[in-house]
């Protein structure tokens, strides 16, 4: 497996991001929660549907996560 474009820690930061924002959607009644994905390259296909097969984690690293909760 090739390495990753992105530092790990930056994985655990984007995963960190999401279920910060997902707990605060739980918890606001009547709340918004907004997820936007940029990939941060060209990203083919066949490449994706690999990575989700043997690392799904990894697939964070290729994307660029926006995550907000608004009510």
């Amino acid at each position: 497996m090739a390495p990753l474009p992105v530092p790990i820690s930056d994985i655990s930061a984007a995963a960190i991001k999401i279920a910060d924002a997902a707990a605060s959607f739980i918890e606001t009644p009547h709340g918004t929660l907004t997820v936007k994905i940029t990939p941060r390259a060209k990203l083919p296909v066949m490449q994706l549907v690999q990575l989700l097969k043997s690392d799904p984690a990894a697939e964070l690293s290729l994307f660029q996560i926006d995550v907000q909760s608004t009510k």
